[in-house]
């Protein structure tokens, strides 16, 4: 309950926050960017990110934004979807840059992608108004969508995953506000400015080493304005890579090459574990148990009964 009190309050906040430093007449574009998969081949891959840039991230999550994604193929029996909105916004990992935001997700794990053609739909959904003179029409459905397509090989000629580059433009929308809470949708306006969210070193080293189950936090600290110290980033299939890593290679060498600061395992019987809402991928948000701690208090309890 606490939890969900902090996130409401930190929503409520941030819609302040826009509120004050957002010019109410002026118009404001939201960009939508994919940084993974783009609209290339690949080599086959298991369990692929999903990675999506969000330009003007507070302002989306001010107008209440919802980004729903699904991924096809030529199978008929392959099908994925994921979504993000301002309600799980604070659950994953979408950490910023400035305004830019990361809206990461991945496939289930061990799901794989054979060779054949693929399909990578989205509709992006927000509030809006139309402001008719006498009355406004409030109206909440999708404004933007599309779809991307790239191609999966299995002879080794396909790109590996990379977060490297120049993001794809997927979409803008632009909206005026027309009252605190709608903004007034305007068809057209933006020009595609994908490369503003183009990652950096520590920001790629980041995420890749999030998805090797094996998070550098000194990357992503680095790269990232809201990851602090103290903070624990980690996938939510880190334990099943690095299970799977340990039984495909020497246990003493990282495969990407790529250091990690961060502890994957505690070496005592009393285990932290993460306690992860829905699909939550950022343990950070979670909260912390520690299995033995209640024997002590139960000790401690029955030791101040006998021993008043």
């Amino acid at each position: 309950m606490a939890r969900s009190t902090s996130v409401l309050l930190l929503f409520f906040w941030l819609r302040a926050s826009v509120t004050a430093t957002t010019d109410l007449s002026t118009p404001t574009g939201i960009e939508v960017d994919v940084v993974f998969p783009r609209n290339t081949t690949y080599n086959n891959m298991t369990t692929p990110p999903i990675v999506f840039a969000l330009q003007n991230a507070p302002f989306a999550v001010f107008l209440e934004y919802r980004l729903n994604w699904e991924l096809d193929s030529d199978d008929a029996h392959f099908f994925l979807s994921g979504s993000f909105d301002e309600v799980n916004y604070f659950n994953k990992f979408n950490y910023t840059t400035g305004t830019t935001a990361l809206l990461v997700d991945s496939a289930y794990w061990s799901q794989k992608l054979e060779a054949g053609h693929y399909t990578l739909s989205w509709r992006y959904t927000t509030t809006t108004c139309d402001d008719r003179g006498d009355s406004i029409l409030i109206q909440t459905g999708d404004v933007a969508s599309g779809d991307l397509y790239f191609t999966v090989v299995e002879d080794g000629s396909g790109s590996k995953v990379s977060f490297e580059g120049c993001p794809e433009y997927l979409g803008n929308i632009t909206a005026k506000p027309a009252s605190e809470a709608c903004p007034s949708l305007i068809h057209g306006g933006g020009e595609p400015q994908p490369c503003n969210a183009k990652l950096n070193g520590k920001q790629v080293k980041c995420l890749d080493t999030y998805f090797e189950g094996q998070t550098d936090m000194e990357a992503c600290k680095a790269g990232f304005d809201d990851i602090k110290p103290g903070d624990k980033v980690e996938w939510k299939y880190a334990n099943e890579t690095r299970n799977a890593r340990s039984h495909t290679s020497d246990p003493a060498e990282n495969s990407s090459g790529s250091s990690s600061n961060t502890t994957t395992q505690n070496s005592s019987g009393d285990r932290e574990s993460t306690n992860k809402s829905g699909d939550s991928g950022d343990a950070s948000l979670g909260n912390i148990y520690r299995p033995h701690l209640w024997l002590a208090v139960l000790v401690t309890l029955v030791a101040g009964m006998l021993f008043p």
